[in-house]
């Protein structure tokens, strides 16, 4: 015997499920950005700033390198890429970057290390172990200890390519990030290191490189933004925009970096 209340329950059960739907809050929209240190706090500035604008919008900026980031938005592991060296061309094939903003990496050394300017050819003998005691530069100060950058970083990459062409590196010291490199000089005092002009303080002192500060253009690189080559990117292609648009743009530069369309000083 079919019991009576069935349809009058079955009826209450579908409006209370079109109910729910219809006044349950929208799906919220997540992006995630992976790759370059050096571009951490640009990337979180401009993504706190887009999501107040955008408050279904949840971005996630997470750290590895930029040849890890590369990697992730070719296999489709992360929306954009932050990349702060030059792509490949078989990453070129299968991502398109575009650059937000301009920097430049600093040389450094201790606070106690009377050296001002370094040539381009002295600091490649520096870090290609050809000299490896100041005594050679002009300062008594004992044995150099050579600070850089971790295979895979993008700030690595461009400083090496630049500077020693087809010679290889020899370091004291690989770290893993900015902080890192300036906490090491900081406290060697034979210790000279490269890192984004965006980390200076007063706890390391810049040397000119090749009669110019921060080596003028030779160090100059661009930060780039990237996404997959393959299929529709929506909400990554409109965080690109902002980035690129009037808003991001005076991000970047009040952030100290030189904007996408500025040219070398």
């Amino acid at each position: 015997m079919r019991k009576k209340g069935t349809p009058v329950f079955i009826l209450s059960l579908l409006l209370i499920m079109l109910l729910s739907s219809r006044f349950s809050p929208a799906r919220e929209e997540k992006l995630l950005i992976c790759g370059s240190t050096c571009m951490e706090r640009l990337c979180r500035t401009l993504a706190q700033a887009y999501m107040a604008e955008n408050p279904g919008v949840r971005i996630e900026v997470e750290l590895g390198g930029s040849t890890m980031g590369l990697a992730g938005a070719a296999q489709g592991r992360v929306d954009l890429a932050s990349s702060s060296r030059d792509l490949t061309e078989a990453e070129q094939a299968l991502i398109h970057a575009v650059p937000i903003a301009y920097d430049r990496i600093a040389v450094v050394v201790n606070p106690g290390n009377p050296i001002r300017s370094l040539s381009m050819g002295q600091l490649a003998a520096v870090y290609s172990g050809e000299i490896r005691d100041w005594s050679p530069l002009g300062w008594e100060g004992g044995p150099i200890v050579a600070v850089g950058r971790e295979t895979g970083s993008g700030t690595r990459t461009t400083f090496e390519q630049r500077l020693l062409g087809e010679k290889r590196p020899l370091y004291a010291q690989e770290l893993l990030e900015n902080g890192m490199v300036r906490t090491a000089v900081s406290i060697t005092p034979g210790a000279i290191g490269y890192l984004s002009s965006a980390y200076l303080d007063e706890s390391v002192r810049q040397v000119s490189v090749g009669g110019r500060e921060g080596g003028g253009s030779t160090f100059r690189r661009a930060y780039f933004l990237g996404i997959s080559r393959d299929g529709k990117h929506e909400a990554a292609e409109q965080f690109l925009a902002f980035a690129l648009g009037a808003d991001g743009q005076r991000i970047v530069r009040s952030m100290g970096y030189d904007g996408a369309g500025e040219r070398a000083a």
